[in-house]
């Protein structure tokens, strides 16, 4: 790792600016949000906002008494009930109303992403690359992949703490003596413990994949007597260490995981903690998934089955054409192999039932089927293919070389600017359809490779590092628009938090109730057909006892109940966004019969799905009427 010279702070403020004008819209104006999505609002602030204000109120949030009669809140990894991180919350002063602002939650999404690019710089500096190549693979790491996908904290909390694990793990197998060993060693450890309390499931096993691989590819490459007896310290010390400090959330999920049941997409429930039948690893790449690399938006976005469209793979047009640079100009550097070997492994396990390497590491290595979606483990490739854009960059701009060097890769470039040239022509004289994201892909993929080409007649100076710097923002930012515009939010009612907070009402009632209770909504549709585009969350699904509950609404009550009671009642108990507690047809209180209907199915698997949160019965007429207020008649809110 660089001490903090001149020239590393200096390269650090020019990442930590890049990455200020690339999240420019929430950072410098209200008009956009990264909150506006179901599970952003719902999951990640809501779980957030109940973690913050039960510490402020001297309680560690272990149980959440406001869904399903209660369940324990940190028995679900990514709530993160145990993230030491999220302690800087409390240096932030809440909301006016007691809430955690938005705009903290923001900020720290920002904050983040510089950690992660400040850790690969490390990492990348720690491999040999110069100051500028090492900054690239941070840009290109932190705000690519996965880890740009603002609604799930648990992956990018936890994703950026990959290039320390894997740091720390060098400088241990490289340590000349025991004691700098284990100390680096137990900081890998510390780094792995800190995903996994950041509850990213996946990303954890992602480590302790690296530090595996990478231990014994350090014993078959180091030199020396004890390189192995050195290599098999690093790694177990490290594991000790890592499971020693996740310790706290791993007893409890797997506690959790003896009770709970998981619902899996396509089959039955089952048993959290009892393998999935291979039958339902539904999650992974198709083949034509390598494509997405360049044109993410390839074949309609179609990459594969479930959520493959949330797993993006990619970094950047620029940056994959410099990590093949890399490991063509760089092959011999081991790490270089060994990282191109972790890029090629991860996309051929993402392929899923399509890889047999899948189904034999599906049938070999205990837990592994846990972690059912096979594609999220693509994150491994992007991580490496960072580091490798880096070797490239540097072979491109550091390393002494004359023009005809080059020019096997000017051959290649040229070639392929002239096939897309003519691809594009063709498309048009034929009146193709145009998709707009594939159109822009080709664009950017000419761009890249006309920079290339330009840097291969030696061009070196500091426009290019710029142009660079520049093509790499432009690029991701057209595909990672993880801010919404506010105004296009509301014109479709689409504004999860704001609905979220509408129910404030409904929660501070229920809330005043003594005793348990469970809740029952069912939303009116009709209320928002004069809204233009509006998406409809009155779409009503049977609970399997009779009822019928909204799917969208009773969530957002759910997560009000959670920990909303700062918010204040901005509409009466009315809405936003076309959203009226007007929709609430009945509430049951249930006073008796809880452990029955939690044995049902009260408890949810991973990721909090659990069905059955609703009673047997409904009890009470139909809405009251009255001024806006939430008054009590027949038992339920008048409003």
């Amino acid at each position: 790792m660089d001490r903090l010279t001149k020239p590393t702070i200096k390269a650090l403020a020019l990442v930590l600016l890049a990455i200020v004008v690339y999240y420019w819209k929430v950072l410098f104006t209200s008009q956009f949000s990264l909150l506006t999505g179901s599970e952003a609002a719902s999951q990640a602030y809501a779980w957030l906002h109940y973690w913050v204000a039960s510490i402020r109120g001297g309680t560690l949030p272990l149980w959440d008494p406001y869904t399903f009669s209660g369940h324990p809140f940190a028995g679900e990894m990514q709530t993160q009930a145990f993230h030491p991180l999220h302690l800087l919350f409390l240096l932030v002063p809440m909301g006016a109303n007691g809430e955690v602002l938005a705009r903290a939650f923001e900020y720290w999404f920002v904050f983040s992403h510089f950690l992660g690019a400040c850790f690969m710089f490390a990492l990348a500096r720690e491999l040999g690359l110069g100051r500028f190549p090492a900054a690239a693979s941070g840009l290109c790491f932190s705000l690519g992949n996965f880890l740009a996908i603002s609604s799930w904290p648990h992956f990018w909390e936890a994703g950026i703490w990959l290039p320390l694990v894997l740091l720390f793990l060098l400088r241990a197998v490289r340590a000349e003596d025991r004691r700098r060993l284990a100390g680096n060693a137990v900081l890998s450890g510390l780094a792995l413990g800190l995903s996994i309390l950041a509850g990213g499931l996946q990303i954890a096993m992602a480590g302790a994949v690296v530090v595996v691989t990478a231990g014994v590819f350090a014993g078959f490459t180091r030199t020396g007597e004890a390189r192995w007896t050195r290599a098999a310290l690093a790694v177990g010390v490290t594991a000790v260490a890592g499971f020693a400090a996740g310790a706290v959330q791993l007893f409890a999920s797997m506690e959790y995981s003896r009770v709970a049941l998981r619902w899996i997409t396509g089959g039955p429930a089952q048993p959290a903690s009892q393998a999935i039948p291979y039958a339902y690893l539904g999650d992974y790449l198709w083949p034509q998934g390598i494509i997405g690399m360049l044109v993410p938006h390839a074949f309609g976005g179609n990459l594969g089955p479930g959520e493959v469209w949330a797993v993006p793979t990619y970094i950047g047009v620029l940056p994959v054409l410099a990590a093949a640079i890399g490991i063509w100009k760089c092959w011999g550097q081991p790490w270089v192999r060994y990282l191109t070997g972790v890029a090629v492994v991860a996309f051929v396990y993402s392929l899923g039932p399509f890889s047999l390497l899948h189904g034999a590491l599906y049938a070999l290595i205990p837990w592994l089927s846990l972690a059912r979606e096979a594609d999220r483990f693509m994150f491994l490739a992007s991580f490496a293919l960072a580091i490798l854009a880096g070797f490239g960059i540097e072979a491109l701009l550091v390393e002494p070389s004359t023009a005809a060097e080059w020019s096997g890769l000017r051959r290649v470039l040229g070639w392929g600017v002239a096939a897309y040239g003519v691809a594009m022509a063709v498309a048009a004289t034929l009146g193709q359809p145009a998709i707009p994201q594939v159109w822009f892909s080709i664009v950017l993929i000419l761009a890249s490779a006309g920079l290339l080409l330009f840097v291969t007649y030696g061009h070196r100076g500091v426009a290019v590092k710029v142009l660079m710097v520049a093509l790499v923002l432009f690029d991701l930012s057209a595909f990672f628009p993880s801010a919404v515009n506010r105004i296009e939010a509301a014109r479709k009612n689409a504004n999860e938090l704001e609905k979220l907070q509408s129910l404030s009402g409904a929660a501070e009632f229920l809330k005043s109730q003594p005793g348990l209770f469970r809740v029952q909504v069912v939303a009116e549709a009709e209320h928002r057909r004069h809204v233009p585009g509006a998406v409809d969350d009155g779409d009503r699904r049977d609970d399997g006892e009779g009822l019928r509950r909204s799917s969208g609404t009773s969530r957002s009550v759910e997560r009000a109940l959670r920990g909303e009671a700062g918010f204040s009642d901005r509409a009466g108990c009315g809405g936003v966004s076309g959203l009226r507690v007007e929709g609430v047809r009945e509430l049951e209180r249930v006073s008796a019969g809880v452990d029955r209907a939690r044995d049902r199915g009260g408890f949810g698997g991973a990721g909090g799905r659990a069905q059955g949160g609703v009673g047997e019965r409904a009890v009470g007429g139909g809405p009251g009427t009255g001024e806006p207020g939430c008054g009590r008649r027949g038992g339920v809110p008048r409003v």
